[in-house]
């Protein structure tokens, strides 16, 4: 059985506190939306829908890093 590793779950966590301390205003529905949508795929052809529930926790991570980079500068 494929077991995830859990320690992806607290290096998520704490780039989204990172990225949402810099969008306070911004509620987390909002947040989390505004982050999966700028990632490829994740609109199906012709769809404005967004669906996020194939998107891997890598996958979400290396987005999260460009964007806390553009933050700190």
């Amino acid at each position: 059985m494929f077991m995830r590793d859990s320690e992806r779950i607290q290096v998520i966590i704490d780039k989204l506190k990172e990225i949402w301390l810099h969008n306070p205003d911004q509620r987390f529905g909002q947040l989390t939306y505004n982050l999966f949508s700028q990632i490829p795929n994740t609109r199906k052809k012709g769809q404005t829908e967004l669906d996020m529930f194939h998107v891997e926790d890598d996958t979400f991570e290396n987005y999260l890093d460009p964007i806390i980079e553009k933050q700190a500068k």
